[in-house]
């Protein structure tokens, strides 16, 4: 036994830090290291406690740690984790956030999130996504509304719908055939070229009830709007009142 090195081992006398009936080494002028057959297996840093290890860990039961940090590349986890706080990712690297590869050979699929016990996202073995649908029969199968500002063709060609409800006031006389000027409406965004629209009637102001519509139609839109035209084949040659419409313009 070397001067600094202390070695308490169920002795009578000493209370080792672990209590009565435990085993204490202690080195007092530097770090702690455990040898096996001239290798450095572990080593526990002076005054932070802070353990290395050079060999590989195995535990045979339960690990419990308050933070793991994994560094380098992870062979294999095996887990089924029935309870979970939040999970956070922060990648300071250069690849991704999270990689997933699925080698299973069963065409399990590569990722399922559930929101209780209803399906939220589910990524198949053959790439397929469902969304709000536990399993997915497309490239992207959606259960419910889908909501975009452009949709793109499979040669990279952007698609685009814009919609919306707009109101003309109707005063004066306008004739049984005749059409009233309404105002320009926008499409809120740039067409490449222009689109094509398609107005339909939504609802009459209480004025206008009687106002039959023959047809709507618009004037030649251009790629930032368009110009609706109400055609009155009513009998009333001067209704009055506000007439709701809706509009739809597809392009690109």
């Amino acid at each position: 036994m070397s001067s600094g090195l202390e070695l308490i081992l169920n002795a009578s006398t000493g209370t080792p830090v672990g209590g009565v009936n435990t085993a204490r080494v202690q080195n007092d002028v530097g770090d702690l290291c455990l040898w096996s057959s001239n290798f450095a297996g572990m080593r526990i840093s002076a005054g932070t406690g802070n353990v290395a290890m050079t060999g590989t860990l195995s535990v045979a039961g339960q690990l419990t740690a308050s933070n793991v940090s994994v560094l380098g590349t992870t062979e294999i986890i095996n887990a089924y984790e029935t309870h979970s706080s939040n999970v956070v990712i922060n990648n300071y690297g250069t690849g991704p956030a999270l990689a997933v590869m699925q080698t299973e050979t069963t065409a399990q699929p590569v990722a399922a999130f559930y929101a209780g016990s209803n399906a939220a996202l589910m990524v198949t073995s053959a790439g397929q996504v469902g969304i709000g649908k536990s399993t997915a029969a497309y490239a992207l199968d959606v259960s419910g509304s889908v909501n975009a500002t452009s949709i793109y063709t499979a040669t990279g060609q952007g698609f685009k719908v814009a919609f919306g409800t707009a109101s003309y006031t109707i005063s004066g006389n306008i004739g049984t055939t005749s059409a009233p000027t309404c105002p320009t409406i926008s499409f809120g965004y740039t067409f490449t070229s222009p689109p094509i629209v398609f107005c339909t009637p939504n609802s009459y102001g209480a004025s206008t009830s009687f106002l039959t519509v023959n047809a709507m139609s618009g004037t030649a839109p251009t790629t930032t709007g368009f110009t609706p035209c109400i055609v009155n084949a009513s009998s009333v040659t001067n209704p009055a009142g506000t007439f709701y419409f809706n509009w739809l313009a597809l392009g690109i």
